[in-house]
């Protein structure tokens, strides 16, 4: 008999890697920007701020009309079905609540990448000024 991992350890895993997915689809959307004297350089994707630097997301509190079907028994199903299946609906109200996300730092620079840039940036200056690589 094969292994089998517990729903819990399942979804924890799922997560885990849903944030490195995640991580790494902001790593291939980096985008500059050049203007006098500045240079902007992020992600154009809404949710990098969040992620590099955490936040707390406040949800409003709702009220939704859920679906079901219910069966020729009178039994209620427990599984949501599209209104067009449903033969049985419910109004269901959720409270105020508070999202919490914490920090995830992807994008930024160590001190070896600081020197490289520092060295890429003299290079390219000493060109453009003296017409001469160094």
């Amino acid at each position: 008999m094969a292994y089998r991992s517990s729903y819990r350890s399942v979804g924890q895993a799922t997560s885990v890697l849903q944030c490195v997915r995640e991580v790494a689809y902001l790593k291939n959307t980096l985008r500059y920007q050049v203007g006098a004297g500045e240079l902007a350089f992020g992600s154009n994707r809404p949710y990098a701020a969040i992620q590099h630097f955490g936040g707390v997301i406040d949800v409003a509190a709702r009220s939704q009309q859920n679906y079901f079907r219910q069966g020729s028994n009178g039994e209620v199903g427990n599984r949501f079905v599209r209104k067009r299946s449903s033969n049985f609906a419910q109004w269901a109200s959720m409270g105020a609540y508070k999202i919490r996300i914490p920090s995830r730092p992807w994008l930024g620079t160590s001190e070896v990448d600081d020197s490289e840039l520092q060295m890429i940036a003299l290079r390219y200056l000493s060109r453009a000024l003296y017409g001469e690589p160094t």
